[in-house]
């Protein structure tokens, strides 16, 4: 670890600056970026400066435009507001004071960016190799595209629900918000692989008619040998801990309810006798 000078410090391969809140770290690039042009003599649009928000990249333009027209001032010998005498000046002083120059009156060409729109740039122009539009927008705040989309499906599935999406709706309560809450932490995450099974309205319906079917057969079974099953039940045929007699009259009223109406079956039977073994 060692103290940052930004009039001396080495400005090739990767360097890594530690700095917290008011320590001068615009200050410092500004500097940094004087360096390149004069001494190095790059053109404005050849260096790259990222910054996080809209704010401080306006500031950062700003600051280092002032810090190249007061460098410029200077070695003019006119008024100026800071001395530049540590400023290494390896080209002749008439070639620097033409790159201070030549960066001002190009500036408007400066490449200091947001990560955000600097990334927005790059695929701008490499839109062709990046298969993406050539005209694209910038969404900061993706709730109403994400909003809009939901309701386009909801619109598309559950309008008129087919018999999949009906019992979806009537074993989770879906609603737009609800499904949309669901999916949002996948979303921007394409190296997110699932390994659900898709189910098709098809194979679903044909579950669903083997259940009726099943469903029919239990019904005309419990009404013809109710009794006999009620009283196979109280007899102790089975493990009195586990199925106590006390109970076997309210399950008894419980499968009248579900035959007298099927659409009622919790929706853990109906895929249980849906589902192949």
């Amino acid at each position: 670890m060692q103290t940052l000078h930004a009039q001396s410090v080495p400005l090739h391969g990767t360097n890594l600056i530690e700095a917290s809140a008011g320590t001068g770290k615009t200050w410092t690039i500004s500097w940094l970026y004087l360096r390149l042009i004069t001494v190095y003599g790059l053109k404005v649009d050849k260096i790259l400066v990222v910054t996080y928000t809209e704010a401080a990249t306006a500031e950062l333009r700003d600051r280092i435009r002032k810090r190249l027209a007061d460098a410029l001032a200077y070695l003019e010998q006119r008024p100026h507001a800071e001395t530049y005498e540590s400023l290494p000046l390896e080209a002749p002083l008439h070639d620097c004071i033409q790159r201070l120059q030549l960066a001002l009156v190009s500036f408007d060409e400066a490449a200091v960016f947001t990560i955000h729109g600097f990334c927005k740039r790059v695929l701008s122009e490499n839109a062709f190799e990046a298969r993406m539009p050539f005209e694209t927008e910038l969404v900061t705040n993706e709730d109403n595209l994400l909003t809009e989309l939901t309701d386009k499906f909801w619109y598309q599935h559950f309008l008129k629900p087919d018999a999949l999406h009906l019992r979806l709706l009537q074993k989770r309560g879906l609603t737009p918000d609800g499904l949309l809450a669901t999916v949002r932490h996948f979303i921007g995450k394409p190296y997110l692989h699932t390994d659900i099974q898709p189910v098709t309205a098809e194979a679903f319906a044909q579950r669903q008619s083997a259940f009726e079917s099943a469903l029919q057969a239990c019904q005309q079974h419990w009404a013809s040998e109710r009794e006999a099953i009620i009283g196979l039940l109280l007899s102790g045929a089975l493990n009195g801990s586990t199925y106590s007699k006390r109970y076997v009259p309210n399950w008894a009223g419980k499968l009248d309810a579900y035959f007298a109406n099927p659409l009622e079956l919790p929706y853990e039977i109906l895929e249980r006798f849906a589902t192949p073994h």
